[in-house]
């Protein structure tokens, strides 16, 4: 069995500091088995592994319930109702007794996001009880929210709940931009409980709700972008993030093509380096997510449209089949976000159970898809929030998601086993400004193993 290529020195140091070299783990790979070709059978047990990915997922999103009191101009779900010819009204919502259904078999969840198509999680009328089971099986809970619901009694229930983040969406630092994006939400309105969210917590010495602002970039508001992130603070978020816009050709949302910032990168950096400067001096943690990450973050030297359909020899960058599924109300189960409402479902975690769609047809030949960059649906295939990249860049970053989310020596050595991706998958990463996993995870993983952890 050849030795992987020679990795960076971060690696280097990391599989030094466990004497797992890559040589030491060829040799070992190769000891275990006498047949000739054993490199491509165990990275064809790795590819395995990965497509089956038994263990639980890192979050699931739960969709609460169809009902929303603004209308973004940047949403389709109200075009949808109103095609459908359903009233706000009566949609259906997420019960508290199927919500505990559903987490109540052998899934173990870290992260549970209550947030929907075109929803307001607080205007669900049992939303705390929603979020009393979603405690009992974990202590990390987010909602996403519009922040009009958040008046005095809401906020007092908030605080009660233990709900960890509150991310709100707002996207304008100025009420007449604010307001014609999110019809129906008052600008002064949202200010003032936000403010009063976070006065309350700190009256209560609570160090929960965390809350997180999320601005919908788009050529119409990207200039005040600076602006917001002073907003943001006089108002003591945590953070912001820049988030991308999607563009779509439906009847009633032809005003969002060419709205997004991919099309205009060198405004998107000059704006995102005034934010950051004034980010920096405010506190305020700035993030920004893909494909604006890609683009404020990296060089995007892969190529020249790193999100446009993927092509011969390349996959998507993408861990959503291995790490976030959407549950809808009807308890479907949907791939993305991007896919919620869009028929590209994974089964029906209340017909099959979750367990069953996890680990199902559907997820283990898409992840075989992603790893091999072979017989992408065309949903993912044409997908412009994740970039392209080799398939060896996306079967690293798959293999270092499971080290660190299990924590097993199989798996870390899994990792090892495919180290010869390691170099293009830093430069490929780091082009795209793509985040790697994070190795000191594994050595943290490794050293619970190593000292007295080990099952």
């Amino acid at each position: 069995m050849s030795a992987p290529d020679r990795p960076d020195p971060e690696l280097e140091d990391f599989l030094e500091r466990f004497r797992l070299s890559p040589r030491a783990t060829a040799d070992a790979i190769t000891a275990a088995s006498d047949a000739d070709g054993a490199d491509i059978e165990f990275a064809s047990a790795v590819e395995e592994r990965l497509s089956l990915w038994t263990d639980h997922p890192v979050s699931i999103t739960f969709d609460p319930t169809g009902r929303c009191n603004v209308v973004c101009e940047m949403c389709d779900f109200h075009r949808v109702r109103s095609d459908q010819g359903w009233s706000v009204r009566a949609m259906p919502q997420l019960e508290p007794e199927v919500l505990e259904r559903r987490l109540a078999g052998s899934t173990k969840v870290r992260q549970v996001i209550f947030s929907g198509g075109g929803a307001e999680f607080f205007t669900h009328p049992r939303w705390p009880e929603l979020a009393k089971i979603a405690r009992a099986h974990t202590s990390d809970i987010l909602v996403i929210t519009n922040g009009t619901p958040l008046v005095e009694k809401t906020r007092e229930r908030l605080l009660e709940s233990g709900i960890r983040v509150i991310r709100v969406s707002l996207h304008g630092a100025t009420a007449e931009t604010a307001e014609g994006i999110m019809r129906g939400a008052r600008f002064e309105d949202v200010k003032a409980n936000l403010a009063a969210v976070v006065a309350l917590r700190e009256a209560r010495g609570a160090s929960v709700p965390r809350l997180q602002i999320s601005f919908v970039g788009m050529k119409k508001n990207i200039d005040e972008f600076p602006d917001f992130v002073d907003l943001a603070a006089d108002l003591g978020a945590d953070s912001v993030t820049l988030s991308s816009l999607i563009e779509r050709e439906a009847a009633g949302m032809e005003h969002t093509v060419g709205q997004s910032l991919v099309h205009d990168a060198p405004r998107l950096r000059e704006i995102w380096q005034q934010a950051r400067t004034r980010a920096v001096v405010r506190g305020i943690d700035l993030q920004a997510n893909e494909p604006y990450r890609n683009l404020v973050d990296g060089g995007c030297d892969l190529d020249d449209e790193p999100h446009a359909p993927t092509a011969k020899g390349q996959t998507k960058l993408c861990l959503f089949p291995f790490e976030k599924p959407f549950v809808g109300i009807n308890g479907s189960v949907g791939l993305c976000c991007s896919s919620t409402g869009r028929n590209v479902e994974m089964g029906n975690a209340d017909v099959a159970g979750f367990d069953a769609v996890w680990g199902g047809s559907n997820y283990v030949g898409l992840r075989r898809a992603l790893l091999r960059g072979e017989a992408l649906p065309d949903f993912c295939r044409l997908c412009p929030r994740v970039p392209n990249v080799t398939p060896g860049t996306m079967q690293m970053h798959a293999a270092l998601l499971l080290a660190r989310t299990t924590g097993r020596p199989r798996d870390l050595l899994g990792a090892l086993a495919i180290v010869r991706h390691y170099p293009t998958y830093r430069r490929e990463t780091t082009a795209l400004g793509v985040p790697r996993v994070a190795l000191r995870s594994l050595v943290k993983a490794a050293a619970r193993w190593v000292l007295g952890g080990r099952q």
